[in-house]
């Protein structure tokens, strides 16, 4: 380069510093006077240390000015700043006063720093001055080149950490040009970061590295490059960067990654021609989906970073991030274990009240006809509700085990439905402390009853057996005092109906008390095993019983007449006239005189008989 070209852009490099001192110095005097046309005056700033900036080389005694004076007074305007921050109810032109004022103030402070830098990268000492102070150690003396080393790193992490934070500014004040610009300009500063072989200090360069691709991420999903948002999302998101955030930065990270896949899912739920979805810069549900899974995965994250401070703050927007994630799901038609594990992230860490319930049966309802998902939903939902804390989910069991049999009630496959109602039961029978109250119980209970009368009807008298039997179940203790022995004979009438009386037999055993239909069905059971004198002996029980029905008396003589059980029909046919002494009715006399006859008629047929032992 010539002699006049050097001595030419020197006279630029002054005039522009010359023209950025004025600036300045008329700029402190206008916001002293509080004037409101500043506005005007502040995005020239960057155009000014812009073209400083890039003048090569920067004489030296504008270097020691930019390096002193324009440091302090970008550390001055960041002061400054701070007392015109915005409130949630300020104007849009207060906000970009600020913006811009932080703006200003850290380009003066990059300047400062860039101006004169050795060989090494050393950062000035005035510019580390004021830009802040550090415990390592003073900035104008190392103790070593390792330590020099370790303090430039942290003065570059400062500097990507308040472009981070002066680029969400931009982005509020929707100076997306201005934003891009300072990004440009930051990156130098990412990259050396990234390359840098300290560890003394990776935290707090990961802080600033993530905020950086935070902020890009933000931009970039503004200018609606949705793909390249999301590959700054995978740089900000690398485990070798999380791993030293706090869970505070993670959850700032997958705040800023909900919002975004939120607007995506929005978009998506709101557009009605599904057309669109597949058409190119048309995101459809799969990348909302991705988003969300991001961000997802960053709460879990930050859960465990966090685990030895506090909880985090607001479960409840991570629980309607897992409701977004489902819903995703859903639309896609995923299979039944992702959608299973969906629900189970949302079931395990629900707060018990009637709307969240609600909400869940709701959900679950919707898939009724995926009977097999349905079921294993039901259970895990269950076991939450048995062994919640403080047992806050245990008053919602009855609505959820009932909500449950209602869905299997409309099962085309009744032995489908058995299944998932006995492993429903079993679940809550694995907590002995716990039993339904006797309104819940009652209802549960009949519902078993309905279904097995259901199979009864439909000759399937094994399944209905089974639903009879599950109403005996131990955790409707508070109804089996009442109802024990109407699920036992129900069951054991399914059993002779299928020609299983061994069963029917060892079921009506089981049955507490003396009840006159309890003797009646141990005499069925007799019966039709051909067990003539266990018949006989369970009629005569039968009419000792004080509920004892004579109608019983006259259905058993009629079974007796049909097998050709002589001795049992004459003793009903004992029972029946007894039944008659206590009435001196003339109708009564006919009765009895016509059952003598029958006797007389069934001792001559015994007497008859070859074995008769009369």
């Amino acid at each position: 380069m010539s002699t006049k070209q050097k001595q030419q852009d020197v006279s630029r490099v002054k005039s522009t510093y010359e023209s950025l001192m004025a600036n300045l110095s008329r700029l402190k005097t206008r916001i002293s006077a509080a004037d409101s046309g500043i506005l005007d005056e502040l995005p020239r700033f960057f155009d000014i240390i812009d073209a400083l900036l890039n003048s090569k080389p920067i004489p030296a005694d504008l270097a020691d000015g930019l390096d002193a004076e324009g440091a302090q007074q970008g550390v001055a305007l960041w002061n400054i700043s701070t007392s015109l921050r915005p409130s949630s109810d300020s104007s849009p032109e207060s906000c970009r006063v600020f913006a811009f004022l932080r703006l200003t103030g850290y380009l003066l402070i990059e300047a400062g720093m860039e101006s004169r830098p050795d060989v090494e990268g050393t950062v000035n000492p005035h510019s580390r001055v004021v830009l802040m102070s550090h415990p390592l150690g003073s900035p104008h003396s190392y103790s070593s080149a390792s330590h020099k080393d370790r303090i430039i790193s942290c003065w570059y992490a400062q500097l990507l950490t308040f472009s981070g934070q002066i680029l969400k500014l931009l982005l509020v004040c929707d100076e997306l040009d201005y934003a891009e610009r300072l990004l440009m300009r930051a990156a130098k500063f990412e990259e050396i970061l990234s390359k840098s072989q300290d560890t003394s200090l990776e935290k707090p360069k990961a802080a600033s590295i993530v905020s950086y691709f935070s902020a890009r991420m933000e931009m970039e999903w503004r200018r609606e490059n949705e793909s390249v948002a999301y590959h700054m999302l995978g740089k900000a998101s690398d485990n070798a960067l999380l791993c030293n955030l706090s869970s505070e930065d993670i959850e700032l990270l997958a705040s800023k990654t909900l919002d975004i896949g939120k607007s995506i899912l929005k978009a998506v739920l709101a557009e009605t021609s599904k057309d669109k979805y597949g058409q190119p810069g048309q995101p459809g549900p799969e990348v909302a989906l991705e988003w969300l899974q991001r961000a997802l995965l960053l709460v879990e994250t930050a859960g465990k970073e966090g685990t030895q401070n506090a909880s985090l703050r607001k479960p409840e927007e991570i629980q309607q991030l897992r409701w977004m994630h489902l819903s995703i799901l859903k639309r896609r038609k995923v299979s039944n274990e992702r959608l299973e594990a969906a629900f189970r992230a949302i079931i395990d860490n629900v707060s018990f009240n009637e709307i969240n319930v609600t909400d869940i049966l709701q959900e679950i309802g919707v898939l009724a006809d995926n009977r097999a998902l349905v079921s294993a939903l039901f259970q895990i939902l269950l076991e939450r509700a048995i062994d919640s804390e403080n047992n806050s989910g245990q008053p919602f069991v009855a609505r959820i085990l009932t909500a449950h049999m209602f869905i299997l009630m409309s099962a085309p496959d009744d032995s489908e439905a058995l299944d998932s109602t006995r492993a429903s039961l079993k679940v809550i029978s694995r907590n002995p402390a716990f039993n339904l109250d006797k309104v819940a119980a009652s209802a549960c209970q009949s519902l078993l009853f309905q279904q097995g009368g259901r199979c009864f009807q439909a000759k399937h008298y094994l399944q209905a057996a089974e639903w009879f039997k599950l109403g005996a179940d131990s955790i409707f203790e508070s109804t089996l005092e009442a109802n024990l022995s109407k699920c036992l004979r129900k069951t054991a009438l399914c059993y002779i109906q299928a020609g299983k009386y061994a069963l029917a037999t060892d079921t009506i055993a089981k049955c507490p008390g003396s009840e006159a239909a309890t003797r009646y069905v141990s005499f069925l059971c007799a019966a039709y095993q051909g067990l003539e004198d266990d018949a006989i002996r369970a009629i005569a029980d039968m009419a000792t019983s004080p509920d004892f029905d004579r109608k019983m008396l006259l259905l058993a003589t009629k079974l007796a007449h049909e097998h050709k059980m002589r001795s049992l029909l004459l003793s009903i046919l004992e029972k029946l006239l007894l039944t008659l002494q206590s009435n001196a009715a003339l109708e009564t006399e006919v009765e009895a005189m016509t059952l003598i006859r029958c006797m007389v008629r069934v001792i001559v047929e015994l007497l008859n008989e070859p074995n008769a032992d009369m």
